[in-house]
């Protein structure tokens, strides 16, 4: 069987909660998965087993979009580590069987789209802006990979193309942040399948969890998850399959 490594870059122990599910999931539903990379701070060394492997590397700067993208361009730097990998944050939920190595690609269409979204706030749709205007300078595609999905990260051509914009998104200050999925999935002509969310916030109602649960494959959380999507999680993850 085909295999595919799992890397996340990981920030605060105070989300070990959210991972502590996803990796269940992962272990529950996922088939064809290799090793799973944890990169960030010391304080997740202690979650490595024979399964979950951990690199050091902790947040470096207050602009967490890259904290995320150098995570991510350590692991492009580690052999071992299957190519491509597959991105993944703590809040990512896998909802049923799924063979990861014949994953999709998917967004969410424009970007510009996601300025309609009254979930996000002033400081994200900033950060959306300037990730379109970088994107349609350099004559590209305005897709969204933003969405709450595993993406896949070839490493040479991620390098390549996120070298030929660091000036763009290697910037220390959360106030000049923009969105390096999107800028990777765009230059890179990544492409995909256009599709829904997957996120459930705090003020969706029980029924439009139980909606995205049927729906989607993989589905997420704010920090303080939806009290219904961690019944329905473990309702999942003690059933027999």
């Amino acid at each position: 069987m085909e295999r595919i490594d799992l890397v996340y870059p990981v920030s605060t122990i105070k989300r070990r909660k959210l991972l502590h599910y996803s990796l269940r999931t992962v272990e529950k539903f996922g088939l064809g998965v290799g090793t799973i990379y944890l990169v960030g701070g010391g304080e997740w060394r202690k979650w490595e087993s024979a399964r979950v492997r951990f690199i050091h590397f902790p947040d470096l700067f207050a602009n967490w979009y890259l904290n995320t993208a150098l995570k991510v361009w350590v692991a492009t730097l580690y052999e071992e580590i299957s190519d491509p990998f597959l991105y993944m944050n703590d809040d990512f939920f896998l909802t049923r069987i799924v063979y990861i190595p014949e994953f999709s690609v998917y967004h969410e269409g424009d970007l510009a789209e996601k300025l309609k979204n009254h979930f996000h706030d002033v400081r994200y749709k900033a950060a959306i802006r300037r990730t379109i205007e970088v994107l349609k300078a350099m004559g590209s595609t305005t897709w969204s990979y933003e969405l709450h999905y595993p993406l896949p990260i070839y490493k040479e051509t991620f390098r390549e193309v996120m070298e030929s914009v660091r000036e763009v998104w290697a910037v220390a200050e959360l106030g000049k942040g923009v969105l390096w999925r999107s800028l990777y999935g765009n230059l890179t002509g990544l492409g995909g399948v256009r599709w829904e969310d997957g996120k459930i916030y705090a003020r969706h109602t029980p029924q439009t969890v139980h909606r995205f649960l049927r729906e989607h494959w993989v589905v997420s959380s704010e920090p303080h998850s939806h009290p219904e999507l961690l019944r329905s999680l473990r309702r999942l993850l003690a059933k027999k399959l």
